[in-house]
């Protein structure tokens, strides 16, 4: 099976690699590329999340049942990976010889695992027909930065931001917030794993001349690093959300042997997804957050554990996946807090929520502290008006706020997240004009989200009819997405990307409906069309 596996891969990147070089490559050509990326590139990438495996196996072994370890081991692992670069970062000591010490020590745990285990439990999740997928990003990874995807603008991001703070970071020895970049003032968790990739490979920190240093060292090969780095994490995220489907279809009442379709099927459309390809190859935060947010929602839902520990375990991960991208804090927060009040007995509410609330809090004080060692607001640069505007001028504040917000009216925002951008240009590319679920690096996720909880929803209430109106899976996850949609519209500047995290309530959704729905027992075949039309929209 794993030859088998291994054949249709190394022939799916070479078919797939004329998509991602450019047009005029020979795939064999292409492919050898890849393969050298992989080789120089992405051992480092690898390195990281081997260790946070080994790590993560190692603590869930000691707090999880055995079904749940294979999905929140990894979140674990993840978020201790990252919060283990952000501190030494912060406190100036991640050189070569911490990074590599912390490495190793993962990765000794996750030999160790592995011996103990043995494979059994690495079967991909997503199946065979998200291997496409898989092959466009590690494709799309070995490419530099702004030579792909027109929609993130030549890579701008990435470029000005999410690799130029552990450029200058690495340069000055320690990570701290800079006056002249005012993402520098965020949490920076991913951003500390790239500088910790640096640090793992000894990047230089002064050039001779003509050359570069850092992570562009050399060809700037660690920038690829980088890139593969958020590749993995998007792999990563794929498999737990596959795994957190199959716990919610356990809860949701399906059948033991219809749940691994659920999960394949979530983590297939979630690989799939043209924007999750296209994110997920850039060295940009997104990814981290997704595998986290999933983590934090399997903790919950994890049995032989008490509910406070679960929740402080989630708590933790959400904080973490603020930690990486802030936008958790409205985007995975609510959906984790609904799920808590479906599973958790109401008589442990308050513990619960009280234990993932401190371990939330925990998570994210090391960013609190250097804010408010630095410029006196913990949380810079979100309210200026009420904890000062550290370094900043009125008008520096008025302008940050006016690129970070959206001003238009509901029936504005309204038809950004269903139509067209009222503002863009007639002549701009479909990506600018189409910022919400139309966006076309959607695919087919949302229209496949929305037959699948209309079609469940109806299910539910036939079910209601007969019982109590309970909670149900169902309906935390069609809350949840309500809420993410509604949290989007009002607190972010509408932008379609900003939407990634409704994979971890979509996803399942969709997986759910199936292997649920009668209508849908054709999904042997439906589910393989789905993901498949989603890879067309990607190469597209």
């Amino acid at each position: 099976m794993s030859i088998a596996l291994a054949a249709v891969l190394a022939a799916a990147l070479c078919t797939l690699t004329l998509v991602g070089i450019g047009g005029g490559v020979d795939p064999i050509v292409g492919l050898a590329w890849v393969l050298t990326s992989a080789a120089y590139a992405g051992i480092p990438a690898g390195v990281y999340l081997l260790a946070a495996l080994g790590y993560g196996r190692f603590i869930a072994a000691r707090l999880f049942d055995a079904q749940s370890q294979a999905t929140v081991g990894p979140a674990i692992g993840l978020a201790l990976m990252l919060t283990l670069s952000h501190a030494l970062g912060v406190l100036g000591w991640l050189n070569p010889i911490t990074a590599i010490t912390v490495c190793a020590a993962g990765l000794a745990l996750c030999v160790q695992s592995l011996r103990a285990s043995g494979l059994a439990r690495l079967r991909p999740a997503p199946g065979w027909v998200a291997i496409p997928a898989a092959c466009i990003l590690l494709i799309a990874a070995s490419n530099p930065p702004g030579s792909l995807w027109d929609s993130e603008f030549g890579g701008y991001d990435a470029l000005s931001y999410h690799l130029q703070l552990p450029q200058e970071w690495l340069i000055a020895g320690q990570l701290a917030p800079l006056e002249h970049n005012v993402y520098s003032f965020l949490p920076g968790y991913m951003e500390s794993a790239y500088l910790h990739i640096a640090a793992l490979t000894a990047a230089p920190t002064s050039a001779s001349p003509g050359e570069g240093y850092g992570l562009m060292a050399g060809d700037g090969w660690r920038v690829l690093s980088c890139q593969w780095l958020h590749a993995g994490m998007t792999l990563m995220a794929a498999w737990i959300i596959g795994g957190l489907t199959r716990q919610l279809a356990r809860g949701a009442g399906i059948e033991p042997q219809r749940e691994r379709l659920a999960g394949s099927v979530a983590a297939g459309l979630t690989l799939a997804t043209p924007w999750v390809v296209v994110v997920g190859s850039l060295a940009y935060n997104e990814m981290a957050l997704l595998a986290l947010g999933a983590g934090a929602l399997s903790t919950l839902l994890s049995t032989g554990t008490k509910a406070p520990l679960r929740a402080a375990v989630c708590g933790a991960l959400v904080g973490v996946a603020c930690g990486a991208k802030p936008t958790a804090m409205f985007m995975v927060t609510p959906v984790a807090g609904l799920l808590l009040g479906a599973v958790i007995p109401r008589r442990a509410w308050v513990s619960a929520l009280a234990a993932a609330a401190i371990a939330g809090l925990v998570a994210l004080s090391p960013w609190l502290i250097r804010n408010t060692l630095h410029g006196g607001n913990p949380i810079f640069p979100f309210a200026t008006d009420v904890l000062g505007s550290a370094h900043w001028t009125a008008e520096q504040v008025e302008r940050y706020a006016r690129a970070h917000h959206f001003d238009g009216t509901l029936f504005d925002r309204l038809r950004l997240a269903v139509w067209t951008n009222p503002h863009a240009d007639p002549a701009a590319r479909a990506v600018e004009r189409f910022r919400g679920t139309t966006n076309p690096q959607w695919g087919l996720f949302f229209p496949a989200v929305v037959i699948a909880g209309a079609s469940l929803v109806l299910v539910q209430l036939r079910g209601w009819m007969r019982k109590d109106r309970q909670p149900t899976i169902v309906a935390v996850l069609l809350g949840g997405l309500i809420a993410q949609l509604l949290a989007w519209m009002f607190l972010t500047h509408i932008q379609s990307r900003f939407l990634l995290p409704c994979l971890l309530t979509g996803a399942p959704l969709v997986g759910i409906a199936c292997a649920q729905l009668p209508w849908l027992r054709v999904s042997a075949w439906a589910a393989p069309l789905l993901v498949a039309g989603q890879v067309v929209a990607t190469v597209w």
